[in-house]
């Protein structure tokens, strides 16, 4: 592996840290001061107008997030989105872009796995049945 690869996975690591941490913190200080619950985003605006809708909506175009993973996985299968990495399951077959789905995923329902929240994306509920391009299997 070269030097690149290393610095470039490495700076990956540090990111997802980095957001579980940012996740985990501002899910306590909610908590903490009573402020409000979060809700589901809604991608199109429309329902929800607040501040944290938005800011939720931002963060998850940039990850490609998309409620329901088949629509995802058609993008990746068509070329619109670029594949991400592969994963294999503990058989060694490789986890299909459908399968992937946020309630697989290893960043979903931190801190609390009962919450639909995702440490990439504080503030806002997602889909259990998402997904995005950062989706990393659980251990």
């Amino acid at each position: 592996m070269s030097n690149n690869e290393n610095a470039s996975r490495r700076l990956f690591f540090k990111q997802i840290a980095l957001a579980t941490a940012a996740g985990s913190f501002f899910t306590f200080l909610g908590q903490s001061f009573g402020q409000v619950k979060a809700e589901m985003i809604d991608m199109t605006l429309k329902k929800r107008k607040d501040a944290t809708n938005a800011t939720c909506v931002t963060a998850a175009k940039n990850l490609k997030y998309n409620d329901d993973a088949k629509a995802l996985a058609k993008d990746f299968n068509t070329g619109k989105l670029p594949k991400p990495g592969s994963f294999k399951d503990k058989a060694g077959k490789e986890i299909a872009y459908e399968a992937r789905t946020c309630e697989k995923c290893a960043l979903f329902g931190l801190p609390d796995p009962k919450v639909h929240n995702c440490a990439l994306i504080p503030g806002c509920l997602v889909s259990a049945k998402g997904s995005c391009v950062s989706w990393s299997p659980k251990a």
